[in-house]
This record gives C-alpha cells, structure tokens and sequence, in this order.
C-alpha cells in the first residue's frame, strides 16, 4: 500500500525565494529557533534545521488548525504584531 505525505517548510521573507542561495540568504535565525520553540512548547513540532512539518494521511484537520493557531500566536508574540482573527 502506498502512502502520501506532505512536506512545508516556514521562510520568514517578504517574498518567497527562488533558489537555495536566496532561502539561505532569507534565514532569521534567533526568530526562527524561539518560534520553533513557542510552538514546541505548546505541543506542535516543527524541525529545527528545516523549519520543516510534515503531514501525512492519518493528519486531521484538528491537528491542522492547532498548527495555524500556534504558528499565528508565536509570530504574533516574537514580532509584535497583532494576531490574525
């Protein structure tokens, strides 16, 4: 039986890179280390080295929607901007 997942990765850019050499060039790092620990530390978990998430077929829209909302809160607490409604 053959399954399918789906790999995301986070970029903290204006605009989204076109190459390896611009994501590079694109790495917040402090930002992008407290926001995978915020997240971690309300039970979402995001890969440290890749800003990497994965879901795969067993994924409900659940776990989906605790993913945004924990996303959405730790940018809007490490930047200081509201949250999205």
């Amino acid at each position: 039986m053959a399954r399918l997942g789906l790999r995301v990765e986070f970029v903290c850019s204006p605009e989204p890179p076109r190459n390896g050499t611009e994501a590079a060039l694109a790495a917040h790092n402090d930002l992008e280390r407290a926001l995978v620990l915020f997240c971690l530390n309300r039970g979402v978990v995001i890969t440290p080295y890749y800003n990497m998430m994965i879901v795969y077929p067993a994924t409900r829209g659940e776990d989906v929607d605790l993913l945004v909302r924990v996303f959405d809160e730790g940018l809007a607490a490490l930047t200081g901007r509201p949250r999205r409604s």
